[in-house]
């Protein structure tokens, strides 16, 4: 996760095995710490991986 972006990004989608909940925790936690907030998940293309969508708080 790059905390310093070059643009003005709304939205950052990160995808990370479904089974895996430190690193799940890990990445919610550190969205949160860079100003990102948690908007949603989903199933990945492989059914053992999710999506998670975060948007970019003001």
């Amino acid at each position: 996760m790059n905390s310093h972006p070059k643009n003005d990004t709304h939205y950052m989608a990160l995808e990370l095995p479904a089974a895996s909940a430190a690193k799940i925790e890990a990445a919610l936690n550190l969205a949160r710490e860079n100003g990102y907030r948690f908007v949603e998940s989903y199933r990945g293309q492989a059914k053992t991986r999710r999506v998670f969508l975060f948007e970019r708080l003001a």
